[in-house]
């Protein structure tokens, strides 16, 4: 075989989260082990259990599923059967009827939504210069995270809907449905519903080493923009902001490196530094006070945390990184176990979805491709805990049990 039909051939699965999980926390340890800028504290005892032990327990539970669906488990299950197999198009039908009604409802609210903020940010911010009018500022309390749901559940059903069926029309309706971030003016959710699109394709195809390459390409090139557009968003200066964090004896090294790279590291070490600073010195209560803090309605949650100091769960070690991983809530929380037990809790239910989704269960594939998003994030925050992710896992199962429910099963044999 030669090298071309090597690299085509050999392919990897990832949209497995152990795979994902453990690549992002090992790359982080990596990097943090350089200490290539100077405010790396070191890594201690405590965060090594803490990071260890949750990649760990995610290879314990895969490994124990993988295992149950080697002997026929109706939860999970090895066998993959074909798109069309599981989804005849009777089934299909039924679901492109849940998405038309799940957009009339987006469309609607979103429609009263924008009569309540009186226009859309990008009209309000770039046009008429009412730039307390942003995105932060948009939509109605609580609701707003309900219909983001519906967002991100309508362009992700429409990116299954184009890999099963490769009808140009569904890609050209989730282009369209990509503007609606763009007018809001939220790259969050931007990134968002593309990592999720993204999660579809991998859940549809694996990855080859052509195709990696390629990716780890793109990679490079967001890092360089991302640097220009750190560098570029402060005061005009003769020194780069990034220059004060490198360490003396990379200084020389720095020159070469495009500063893209050295924020992309300060981004990635930073949680973990903030973790090895917090962790030796935290209390927990044992209460979900910042466990389920976004899973509060904003209206509430901003008369319940009003001082200054609990608007982060964990001191931040340097104020310009505000990132500490989605372990910061829990070990707030309930300590360094009680963190593990929670993310182990979390890891059981991600890897559920993800078999259910290899199964090519609609349903799941929607929730599974939230959660992933929360999966590749979760180094610098947490979106288990949000009403965003809660509400579209909720959508999932809904649709999963419309689409696959005993009653349904029986309506398709008949037909």
């Amino acid at each position: 075989m030669g090298r071309k039909g090597y690299f085509s051939n050999f392919k990897i699965d990832l949209a497995n989260p152990t795979i994902i999980y453990t690549l992002l926390w090992i790359f982080s340890f990596i990097l943090y082990s350089l200490e290539f800028t100077n405010n790396i504290i070191g890594l201690n005892e405590k965060t090594i259990v803490l990071i260890s032990g949750s990649v760990l327990s995610i290879w314990m539970i895969y490994l124990y599923m993988s295992i149950q669906g080697l002997f026929g488990s109706n939860v999970v299950s090895n066998l993959k059967m074909p798109f069309p197999q599981k989804n005849p198009a009777s089934k299909i039908d039924y679901f492109k009827n849940i998405i038309r009604i799940l957009t009339t409802i987006w469309l609607i609210f979103t429609f009263f939504e924008i009569v309540y903020f009186k226009g859309i940010p990008l009209i309000s911010v770039v046009i008429l210069g009412q730039y307390d009018l942003d995105y932060k500022a948009f939509g109605l309390p609580t609701v707003h995270g309900f219909l983001n749901a519906c967002y991100l559940t309508i362009v992700s059903s429409y990116a299954i809907l184009y890999y099963s069926e490769k009808r140009r029309k569904y890609l050209l309706y989730i282009v369209v449905f990509l503007l609606w971030p763009v007018l809001l003016m939220s790259r969050a959710l931007i990134l968002w519903a593309l990592i999720e699109v993204f999660c579809i394709y991998l859940i549809f195809f694996k990855l080859n080493l052509t195709r990696i390459l390629k990716t780890v390409g793109y990679v490079f090139a967001f890092i360089y923009i991302f640097g220009f557009i750190g560098d570029n968003r402060g005061e005009v200066s003769e020194t780069k902001f990034t220059d004060n964090f490198i360490k003396d004896e990379y200084k020389d090294v720095s020159d070469y490196i495009p500063t893209g790279f050295v924020w992309v590291y300060l981004y990635l070490t930073t949680p973990i530094n903030n973790i090895v600073w917090n962790i030796d010195k935290v209390e927990p209560k044992y209460n979900l006070r910042y466990t389920t803090a976004s899973l509060i309605p904003s209206v509430i949650r901003d008369r319940i945390y009003v001082q200054e100091d609990e608007k982060y769960s964990v001191e931040l070690y340097d104020e310009a990184f505000n990132v500490s991983s989605y372990f910061a809530n829990y070990l707030k929380d309930f300590g360094i176990y009680g963190a593990l037990i929670i993310g182990g809790i979390i890891q059981v239910i991600i890897l559920r979805f993800f078999f259910s989704a290899r199964q090519f269960e609609i349903g799941s594939m929607l929730a599974f491709s939230c959660l992933f998003y929360a999966l590749a994030l979760c180094v610098f925050t947490d979106f288990f805990f949000s009403l965003v992710t809660v509400f579209q896992v909720l959508l999932g199962l809904f649709i999963n049990y419309l689409l696959y429910s005993k009653t349904k099963k029986k309506i398709y044999a008949q037909k």
